[in-house]
């Protein structure tokens, strides 16, 4: 066939037959015989690559979810690790993204979520074997309408998980977030906290720099687990005044290994976060009691952590305070 006649053979393959019998098994598997078969064209016939390219591309954007999803997986895992076929890709899928600007402003009628999604998955796919383009998707949440922040909160989750937080991109995100991305970046934060068994030193300590840098003590809650003893009682009257959520985060990420902490010895253990909770001190860090009781009650609802052990550990710390925390009177 001639060079025009087999690129829209492979159109009429892939993309006819997908929109004519959506959720069709039969139709997707024609699909992904014609994007294999793009995939060795843009590899072996240059004269058809850059037209074979395009047309995966415009695959990876297509608004049948089935082969859109398996054009993704094409352009990301195959095509986009060779070095010059990376900066067409990469174009595309910015301009993608940057179209949800140009919809948003040009137009009083907001984007559907699917339509978002279409435009953003490439890109996020693309995150996850380029680290330093999440700079750019943080810049974009920071410009994002409200529909939009929704779809990228919603999937930076699976993001971040296959993303090592031991990458030097992202302890540069941390280093320098775009003004107005900093929920995108905790939610990414905190199921890279989630996901590993420690975060990396170099990673902890570019978020505490954040966290004093910036007074945000929302950013403290992804690392409480991994800061050493004293840097956690430091910490503590900052992390009381976080709301519920954000503490019982916190608490059930840094002892899901045990009461003892991530490292025995170095840690905060449960028990003696119980004891320093009962000692500060009202006056100098103006937390007022209610506060202080909201977070002992907390304790005492997470009792797969505060068990009766871990209780009466810490009661005996307590009862040896001369005078006794005035908390402690509530407690028992």
């Amino acid at each position: 066939l001639p060079q025009k006649e087999v690129v829209f053979f492979l159109k009429d393959m892939i993309v006819t037959s997908a929109m004519d019998r959506e959720g069709d098994e039969e139709a997707l598997e024609w699909a992904t015989l014609g994007l294999n078969t793009l995939r060795d064209l843009v590899f072996e016939r240059p004269s058809l690559r850059r037209a074979c390219m395009n047309l995966s591309l415009a695959c990876a954007m297509h608004t049948n979810q089935g082969l859109r999803a398996k054009a993704i997986k094409l352009v990301a895992n195959t095509l986009y690790p060779v070095a010059y076929l990376q900066g067409d890709i990469e174009q595309f899928a910015l301009k993608a993204l940057r179209q949800l600007t140009t919809a948003r402003e040009g137009s009083s009628k907001s984007l559907s979520t699917a339509e978002v999604s279409r435009h953003m998955e490439l890109f996020f796919a693309l995150c996850t074997k380029k680290h330093d383009l999440l700079h750019e998707l943080l810049s974009m949440f920071a410009r994002a309408s409200q529909t939009q922040k929704q779809v990228m909160n919603q999937n930076v989750s699976s993001l971040a998980k296959r993303i090592p937080p031991t990458s030097p991109s992202v302890v540069g995100v941390v280093e320098a977030p775009p003004p107005g991305s900093e929920i995108l970046l905790l939610l990414m934060l905190h199921s890279m906290a989630e996901e590993a068994s420690a975060l990396p030193k170099q990673l902890v300590r570019a978020i505490q720099r954040l966290y004093r840098k910036t007074g945000d003590a929302r950013f403290l809650v992804p690392v409480f687990a991994d800061l050493p003893k004293a840097e956690a009682v430091e910490i503590l009257p900052k992390f009381v005044e976080l709301p519920e959520t954000a503490r019982r985060t916190a608490i059930a990420n840094a002892y899901k290994e045990g009461p003892e902490g991530r490292s025995a010895g170095n840690s905060l253990s449960a028990s003696e976060l119980f004891v320093r909770l009962h000692l500060i001190d009202e006056a100098k860090t103006g937390i007022p009691l209610k506060k202080l009781i909201e977070c002992t009650t907390l304790c005492f609802k997470m009792s797969d952590i505060f068990t009766p052990k871990v209780l009466s550990m810490a009661i005996q710390q307590l009862v040896q305070y001369t005078p006794l925390p005035k908390l402690f009177m509530r407690t028992v």
